[in-house]
């Protein structure tokens, strides 16, 4: 159905699935800050700002402000998401980059004993020989 003079008062079907989804994204942010210990995000500021009205919360009145609230939360969340992952490549990256290093002080090392193996053994045939 949709909304007419005669029936504003009742949900047409796109105001009822809009209010559904953003009121199951409200709670999913609610849970991860709970979950979390996230002390505040935008969709529990506005949240507080409202109170537990039932009402209130329903309206489709408020329905930019809750919007704005879950585009906030979110953008806070890939924000955070990106910077970890910047994070871990950069460790990454160092990690590799150790790896190297160490990698080439082996070799150096290997080589620096196979020459004074060398050394010693020639020293050793030069002792027997004497």
């Amino acid at each position: 159905s949709c909304q007419t003079e005669s029936n504003c008062l009742v949900y047409c079907e796109s105001c009822h699935m809009s209010t559904k989804l953003m009121k199951r994204l409200v709670y999913m942010i609610v849970d991860e800050q709970r979950k979390y210990s996230i002390k505040e995000t935008h969709v529990s500021r506005f949240r507080e700002h409202l109170g537990e009205d039932v009402f209130g919360i329903t309206q489709w009145a408020v329905m930019s402000g809750w919007v704005e609230a879950v585009e906030e939360d979110f953008k806070w969340v890939a924000t955070m998401v990106t910077a970890a992952l910047k994070s871990c490549e950069e460790s990454r990256q160092a990690q590799e980059e150790q790896e190297h290093e160490h990698k080439n002080t082996v070799k150096s090392l290997t080589d620096h004993l196979v020459v004074i193996q060398s050394q010693l053994e020639a020293e050793k045939a030069q002792s027997t020989y004497l």
